[in-house]
């Protein structure tokens, strides 16, 4: 069991109000920040016509965002543990080709690809240490498997006999990190007979998606240890 003293010393600020005929020992918490977050979008389109059968058109697009702060997406406890960024991008481009190869029979081909990352770490070295075990007088404390947690990231941990009691929490996959590429094609064949449309064609879709681990752990700090 966690030493709840022990684990106040390291983390919490001192409370504003210790006199307990005021409080009856009930506290709560009120944080307010404001979240930094810039957003970039940039989009292209080319169009091409090299002849007068053939139709060509590029199109891409870029897309950034960044959250900065306590209370972000896939962030830690929104009282203050540990500023970090919760960054989102995007950036996709598609081909699309026509070719008309007789007055009856059309080819369309669609080609694109995508790649999104999304990530959540620490502002800088000095909030990581924040959430590091040897820097909050943790680092005896034991593990099933440290090897899983080469960060040495301190243990969530909630607290029983206090109403509304602040919580040591963070994501399960801090620091954040995923990934996910998709390449695709398709290719479409038509043909018209007087009033009759035929269609062929393929699709050819190809995902791959990065995540990282989860890896967790958590304590729960009754009354008695109060």
């Amino acid at each position: 069991m966690i030493s709840c003293q022990k684990m106040s010393k390291s983390y919490w600020i001192d409370t504003n109000t210790l006199d307990r005929n005021l409080t009856r020992g009930n506290f709560n918490y009120q944080f307010q920040e404001s979240i930094n977050q810039p957003r970039n979008q940039h989009l292209f389109r080319i169009d091409l016509k090299p002849t007068s059968s053939d139709s060509i058109n590029v199109r891409g697009s870029t897309w950034y965002a960044d959250s900065l702060g306590h209370a972000v997406a896939a962030g830690s406890s929104n009282w203050g543990l540990v500023r970090q960024h919760y960054t989102y991008t995007d950036n996709g481009i598609v081909l699309n080709y026509a070719k008309i190869l007789s007055p009856r029979l059309v080819n369309e081909f669609m080609g694109g690809a995508r790649h999104g990352v999304e990530k959540g770490p620490p502002e800088n070295d000095e909030q990581l240490r924040r959430m590091q075990r040897n820097e909050r007088g943790l680092a005896t404390l034991g593990q099933f498997f440290p090897a899983n947690n080469g960060l040495r990231i301190i243990p969530q941990a909630s607290f029983g006999g206090v109403p509304g009691a602040a919580a040591i929490s963070y994501d399960g996959r801090f620091p954040l990190r995923g990934a996910d590429t998709v390449i695709n094609f398709t290719n479409n064949l038509t043909y018209t007979l007087g009033a009759h449309t035929f269609k062929g064609g393929f699709f050819s879709n190809a995902p791959a998606i990065t995540k990282a681990n989860r890896a967790t752990t958590a304590a729960t700090i009754p009354s008695a240890a109060t």
